[in-house]
């Protein structure tokens, strides 16, 4: 008896739903890449690989297999020939392209430990740009700096900047267009026969992305690392991208907030650790208690493993071919049916194993970083200037982050420290003698009534002085006739 199952009445669970969020809709999908993230325990950071499959050096002989294509080299070839045919400056507009890309890797830099391709000796001379400035890089990234980025970048204003651009288009604006002149609208079946017409589709869609939606995704560190795929250009694509961006924006906002600020219900959370207060949360939200973060286990060669933990003399020993025994060594290769030769390479080329967290999407990167975060114990504060989070290092028990507010000129910390000065000067007696008298006797010594050196005696002089009159170990009227007897005075 055979079986056949309808699921037309399934209903999904909360944990379903939200992972079919991340992944994407009809229009658009989110997991184009599959980066690999090795963490580094003793420094506290993840190590991300970017994946690099999808550039065209990389994807050219699976293209040579698809019916229609001979290779993408050739086939982008003709393709950027046709396009320098009617615009002469298409090579001088890559070589721009590439300058762009370099300034987005430098913005970067600032934050991140990154080695992209453009610094290989290969990649030199290279006058095609990168389709994704960071593909192929290794990137380090200290625990909750990836989370701090992606939160406050900017992508709604962005994403508003270009809507007219991404109407142009759009697949609606074409069929308007269509309509008005009483065709039909034009639809495209893909046949897609095998896994390498699937890869040749999804390069194509990847590119589509970077070219309509590049701006957005240059904003952050992980949507830069973890680009979309559109499947359509459509509103509805470019409308699911910025609410996908946003509403995780939302979201692990809300989850600093939740388990890191210490002013969030402080009654009700003092004694509670950040994972305790997680837990809480994912309770109190029906959200899932469990995440899952793909681990691989990689067996490699040298080339393919992420470190490699023998020394150099313990490398070129291990390439000596001269102590394989020669006789073992062809009734070993006779019983596995494989050449002498081949089986020899094979014992001395080292071999390692690497484990490794797989990322494809955004919302991948971020959970394994705030459960890595979780881990290691990061702690957090809301800055009391910018109001935005910052990591706290070390020991220090700082209220201030060292951003630089926007429209300001200095950071958060330079900022707070002139406004306590300003609030003490204003409020202290002494202070305010000592500014008197300081403005007069300067003007003095300015005009060349005081010499410099006698000047800087009496400011260090009366700089200590002063100190001693705000913790009360002298009056404030001894202060001022010392202030006042420095040098000669008609007045006080």
């Amino acid at each position: 008896m055979s079986r056949t199952f309808d699921y037309s009445e399934y209903q999904h669970d909360e944990y379903e739903k939200e992972k079919a969020r991340h992944r994407g809709n009809s229009s658009i999908s989110f997991d184009v890449f599959q980066n690999k993230v090795i963490e580094l325990k003793d420094e506290r950071a993840l190590l991300v690989y970017v994946d690099d499959f999808f550039e065209e050096e990389n994807i050219s002989h699976i293209f040579a297999e698809v019916e229609g294509y001979t290779s993408t080299q050739n086939y982008l070839e003709s393709y950027r020939q046709e396009v320098f045919n009617d615009n002469p400056d298409y090579y001088q507009m890559e070589l721009e392209k590439i300058k762009e890309q370099k300034q987005i890797i430098s913005d970067y830099s600032k934050k991140f430990e990154i080695h992209s391709l453009y610094e290989s000796e290969e990649q030199a001379d290279r006058d095609i740009a990168l389709t994704s400035a960071l593909a192929g890089a290794v990137i380090k990234i200290p625990l909750g700096e990836g989370i701090l980025d992606f939160c406050y970048a900017d992508f709604r204003s962005v994403f508003n900047k270009n809507l007219e651009f991404y109407s142009l288009f759009s697949n609606e604006m074409w069929n308007k267009l269509r309509e008005k002149e009483n065709l039909p609208p034009k639809e495209m079946v893909i046949e897609i026969k095998n896994k390498n017409d699937s890869i040749v589709q999804t390069y194509f869609r990847y590119t589509d992305a970077v070219t309509a939606l590049g701006d957005i995704m240059n904003l952050s560190l992980f949507s830069l690392i973890n680009p979309p795929a559109l499947i359509n250009q459509n509103g509805k694509a470019y409308d699911r991208y910025q609410n996908y961006l946003v509403n995780l924006q939302q979201a692990l906002l809300h989850l600093l907030e939740f388990c890191y600020d210490e002013t969030y219900f402080p009654k009700l959370f003092k004694k509670l650790t950040p994972d305790q207060r997680f837990a809480f949360y994912s309770k109190i939200n029906r959200k899932q208690s469990s995440y899952e973060r793909t681990e691989i286990f990689q067996l490699g060669s040298l080339l393919s493993a992420s470190s490699v933990p023998i020394t150099h003399s313990e490398l070129s020993d291990s390439f000596n071919f001269s102590e394989i025994d020669d006789e073992s060594l062809i009734q070993f290769a006779k019983q596995y049916d494989m050449p002498a030769d081949l089986m020899k390479l094979l014992l001395t080329v080292p071999s390692y194993t690497t484990q490794f967290y797989e990322c494809s999407t955004v919302f991948d990167m971020l959970m394994l970083e705030f459960t890595k975060m979780l881990e290691h114990n990061i702690r957090f504060r809301k800055c009391k200037n910018c109001g935005k989070y910052f990591i706290m290092k070390g020991n220090y028990d700082n209220y201030y982050c060292d951003r630089v507010p926007e429209g300001e000129t200095k950071n958060c910390q330079t900022i707070a420290s002139l406004k306590n000065y300003k609030e003490k000067v204003s409020d202290n007696v002494a202070w305010k003698l000592y500014n008197k008298y300081y403005k007069r006797y300067f003007a003095r010594m300015k005009a060349g009534n005081i010499e410099p050196d006698v000047f800087k005696k009496w400011q260090y002089k009366a700089t200590a002085m002063r100190d001693d009159c705000v913790d009360d170990k002298i009056t404030e009227q001894e202060f001022e006739e010392f202030l006042f007897g420095s040098f000669v005075n008609r007045k006080k």
